[in-house]
């Protein structure tokens, strides 16, 4: 399998999330590369590698209520506090992609 890449995650919780389950969905504004990727933390002064993850892509989400099934496993207590994360991490909203994160 070919690694693509890197993916930073801004949000402690994603990360927190990541590891203590060993997956997490995330929001992008942009399509990516999928497959296995690093993975790394970055919280605006340093960057801390978290390893190989597998990102893969699950939909196009256009509206709030298609995160629901997901959210359990977003790291966030509620679609509200996840789109406000992806929106001040990263100036994510919706439409934007929704890919699964799991640990190698």
């Amino acid at each position: 399998m070919r690694r693509e890449g890197c993916l930073t995650i801004r949000s402690p919780k994603v990360v927190e999330h990541l590891l203590s389950k060993g997956i997490v969905y995330v929001l992008r504004k942009e399509r990516r590369r999928t497959g296995l990727v690093y993975a790394r933390f970055h919280d605006g002064q340093s960057t801390t590698v978290i390893g190989l993850v597998f990102l893969s892509p699950v939909s196009i989400v256009t509206r709030p209520e298609q995160l629901a099934t997901f959210v359990n496993d977003s790291g966030f207590d509620s679609v509200d506090e996840w789109l406000t994360n992806a929106y001040q991490t990263s100036r994510c909203r919706l439409p934007a992609w929704l890919y699964k994160i799991e640990m190698s």
